[in-house]
């Protein structure tokens, strides 16, 4: 979207206003991402707004450890909307939101708590899908995009908390640590991901596995399950295209 905002990819709309990018991070994004955002600021010398609220721990301590979790997203409007509508003070903005013309159910920030925020849908309105999406993002060369978002984030399927684990243990340790510093202060046994701890998903292979096989089953015919379990490690076969 920010692709064609600045004219780099032709095709999208004429803007006349001045514009501004402005990333709200959370501080757990995948790499990708920000693989991603300096890409972009290189290809159309423009640069990027990074806009924090607080630390994770600092939000869990204001949450008194409650997790976030899918009709419980605080981590949204602490990490993201409270940011944004600071970054954007008192001012009358246009905020472009980048979904899809095949993902209509879903809307982004509305701007409907009392701000001078107007959404406005560019890729919905220029009819883009997502194959047309990938299209453009590979004529313009920029890096593949993570396959979640935060690391942290509730929405993440099981399969995807295992990759998170294997491509990022070090945040997968801090989660496992906050779990357990969450039963200590009497805050439930809610945890990251429905049905397991993260301590689980880390440390017992067979749990990985069951979960990894339960995937490919679903996935896949069942002439290929055969393949899953007598393939070496080296030759298991990606899945990365199927994730989504």
């Amino acid at each position: 979207m920010w692709l064609y905002l600045k004219g780099y990819l032709k095709g999208g709309p004429k803007i006349d206003t001045p514009l501004e990018a402005a990333f709200a991070d959370p501080g757990m994004e995948h790499p990708n991402t920000y693989a991603m955002l300096e890409t972009l600021e290189a290809m159309t010398d423009t640069k990027i707004a990074q806009l924090r609220g607080p630390t994770w721990d600092e939000a869990l301590e204001i949450n008194a450890y409650f997790l976030p979790f899918h009709k419980a997203r605080w981590c949204t409007y602490l990490f993201k909307i409270q940011p944004f509508e600071a970054y954007t003070t008192e001012s009358q903005v246009t905020s472009y939101i980048g979904l899809r013309a095949d993902e209509p159910e879903r809307t982004g920030y509305l701007g409907d708590k009392g701000t001078n925020i107007t959404p406005a849908y560019i890729l919905r309105q220029m009819g883009m899908t997502r194959t047309d999406i990938e299209d453009a993002a590979q004529r313009a060369s920029l890096p593949p995009p993570g396959l979640w978002s935060c690391a942290c984030c509730p929405f993440k399927t099981h399969f995807l908390q295992l990759l998170m684990i294997e491509q990022q243990p070090k945040a997968a340790e801090w989660m496992a640590q906050i779990e357990e510093t969450k039963r200590t202060r009497g805050a439930g046994d809610h945890t990251w991901i429905r049905g397991y701890t993260m301590r689980e998903l880390i440390d017992n292979a067979q749990t990985r596995a069951a979960i990894k096989a339960r995937w490919w089953s679903k996935n896949h015919s069942i002439d290929q399950i055969a393949l899953w379990d007598d393939l070496e490690a080296e030759e298991t076969p990606c899945l990365m295209c199927r994730v989504k």
